[in-house]
């Protein structure tokens, strides 16, 4: 009978539901405690409060007096090395609760809830729970917050989150997803945040699973045109390759690298463009997907394209223009065969070098030609020569 009254009193004292930390409870704290702490619960208005604060694991807790119908989750809290008190309520309580307050991987609150657009945040020990109407109340934490702090919390464009902190599958990465974006967490490469078409496309590519594995930068935009018809273009690095998107959602390609399940099957194009510059080199942004065909792999892009033959390590560009014409006029690989080389600029004279020979653009005289057996050596023979060396085609 006495513990049945004992667990009666327990939970008058905490209501029906009550705070987990009550398990690290051991006493009363003395009547100083309490005054400090009822002196918090006064100014924030919870009321009415239990007769004395508690003490728990490595500081104090204070709850609101309940009856044995009513239930409550809001409490203040105290640790002993800040020895302030703060007050934690309503949705944000109910979650701190739910992790398991004081005990859980969070720790105390550092501060009381504040006020963001329309709902509200409270920081603890080692992390942050964020509420709002639309979202409900999530926990961040690690770098993720940290991520999320660079972006001005749920004053960016990250909003508030929607979710609480997951791991992924493989274990390798925790992420969290926001209302307008998600954030991916890998220890390997940090933490990023992926937004919009690309996270869409990323999500149809199943996300880290996928073929471009985890993100490893921040998404970069470029700003192409003219001032009067200016694009802002977004591109993103992952572990097997690249998303490029415009803002106005007119444009979205994948440049692969290496396929993460794969590494004997890879379109390879990614490494290439990256060491260019990306969608600031003169290449400009992906048209067109990549295709596979006759043992090659190719990408269009604005201004050029990329070809690599299958397990060669890398791939060269060939530029829209005279070469990329005359390339096709023979038939591509199997009158010219596979380029070697990048092409070169030698003063008027821009040249190519094929497996099968070279094609050479003479700027002065606006002419195409085909060099069958040349690496390039027929423009450092004839330099300087008259005219007449063109007759030897």
């Amino acid at each position: 009978m006495k513990n049945i009254v004992n667990c009666l009193a327990i939970m008058v004292l905490f209501g029906a539901t009550t705070v987990k930390a009550q398990v690290g409870i051991r006493k009363k704290a003395s009547a100083e405690i309490t005054a400090v702490m009822r002196k918090k619960a006064d100014a924030v208005g919870m009321r009415p409060m239990a007769d004395n604060a508690l003490e728990a694991d490595n500081g104090y807790i204070y709850s609101k007096k309940m009856d044995i119908q009513q239930s409550s989750a809001d409490a203040i809290y105290m640790s002993r090395s800040k020895s302030v008190p703060f007050a934690v309520y309503g949705a944000i309580a109910l979650k701190y609760n739910d992790l398991g307050t004081i005990r859980s991987e969070i720790g105390y609150p550092q501060m009381d809830e504040a006020k963001m657009k329309d709902g509200a945040y409270q920081f603890f020990d080692k992390g942050a729970i964020y509420w709002s109407p639309k979202t409900g109340a999530h926990l961040v934490r690690g770098n993720v917050l940290q991520r999320y702090m660079n972006e001005k919390y749920a004053n960016g464009f990250l909003g508030f989150p929607a979710d609480d902190l997951k791991i992924t599958p493989d274990g390798k990465a925790v992420y969290c997803y926001f209302e307008g974006s998600c954030i991916y967490n890998n220890n390997k490469y940090g933490a990023f945040a992926v937004a919009g078409d690309i996270l869409r496309k990323w999500g149809e590519e199943r996300y880290e699973r996928g073929f471009l594995g985890y993100p490893i930068a921040e998404a970069k935009a470029a700003r192409l045109g003219s001032k009067s018809n200016e694009i802002t273009q977004w591109s993103q690095e992952f572990e097997g390759g690249m998303l490029v998107a415009n803002t106005d959602g007119s444009l979205l390609q994948l440049v692969p690298g290496m396929s993460m399940q794969n590494a004997r099957d890879f379109p390879g194009i990614y490494a290439t463009y990256q060491a260019l510059g990306g969608v600031s080199s003169w290449l400009g942004y992906p048209t067109e997907k990549a295709i596979h065909g006759n043992g090659v792999w190719l990408q269009q892009f604005l201004r050029g394209y990329i070809y690599r033959k299958d397990n060669d390590a890398i791939g060269y560009t060939i530029r829209k223009g005279a070469i990329w014409n005359e390339f096709a006029k023979r038939g591509w690989e199997i009158g010219c065969g596979y380029p070697t080389d990048n092409e070169v600029l030698k003063g008027n004279t821009t040249y190519q070098v094929f497996s099968k020979g070279t094609i050479y653009y003479l700027g002065d005289v606006n002419q195409t030609l085909w060099k069958e057996g040349d690496n390039g050596q027929w423009y450092l023979d004839k330099k300087g020569k008259n005219k007449g060396a063109i007759s030897t085609f």
